[in-house]
């Protein structure tokens, strides 16, 4: 449903699986967030308390939100959440999220506070995960955050970044590249908790060399 501007979301009253609330779907005991209405013109939303995975694609292309509330239950968001959230600026990630699939935010160009930590063990054993652009603002990236991404080729690294916890990138074995947006010097008042794995081994690219990198 990506990109549909105009679709409205309502499913049938004698559906055994799925079930609607105001345009936003769920399968029929509202444990997974299927997709919210593109037409939909409300800048914020909360997440339903039910809910443990967003699926696939589920918010893609909502340009009219610019700011997503996430509870607890949720432990799953799926590849490209929210990708083209254009409008985005804030959106809360509980901790208690255990999966967190490729481009969830790609090309959300405006999205700029909410996401301040990659938590402990955000993204580990995301074995699939080929690349990641880490959003502005973001000061600390935790332990164990990238840990065992083994197919990791290149991660997006933002100036406000003050913090690498250990292992954070332990075992990241394909990692190549790193696109730093500060500088060497900024890049050298980070505070690393001990080794934080094979990122020490990668190709550095600052923004003072003129890298040509973006953060969606």
């Amino acid at each position: 449903f990506s990109y549909c501007g105009s679709l409205h979301i309502n499913a049938a009253s004698d559906s055994s699986n799925y079930s609607s609330v105001d345009g936003v779907l769920f399968n029929n005991d509202k444990t997974i967030l299927v997709a919210y209405a593109k037409d939909n013109i409300s800048t914020s939303y909360t997440v339903p308390d039910s809910v443990k995975t967003i699926r696939d694609y589920a918010f893609s292309g909502c340009v009219y939100l610019t700011d997503i509330q996430t509870p607890d239950s949720v432990t799953v968001i799926g590849t490209a959440a929210f990708n083209g959230c254009r409008g985005l600026t804030s959106i809360v990630l509980p901790d208690s999220i255990t999966k967190l699939y490729s481009s969830v935010f790609s090309d959300c160009a405006n999205l700029t506070s909410g996401i301040t930590i990659i938590e402990q063990s955000l993204f580990h054993s995301c074995s699939n995960l080929v690349s990641v652009s880490i959003p502005r603002g973001v000061t600390s990236i935790e332990s164990h955050a990238f840990y065992g991404c083994s197919r990791l080729k290149s991660i997006t690294i933002p100036g406000s970044v003050k913090k690498f916890g250990y292992n954070s990138f332990g075992s990241c074995y394909g990692l190549k590249d790193v696109y730093y947006l500060g500088t060497s010097e900024q890049y050298n008042e980070i505070e690393f908790a001990g080794d934080v794995g094979e990122i020490d081994y990668s190709k550095f690219h600052f923004a003072e060399d003129g890298a040509d990198v973006m953060i969606g």
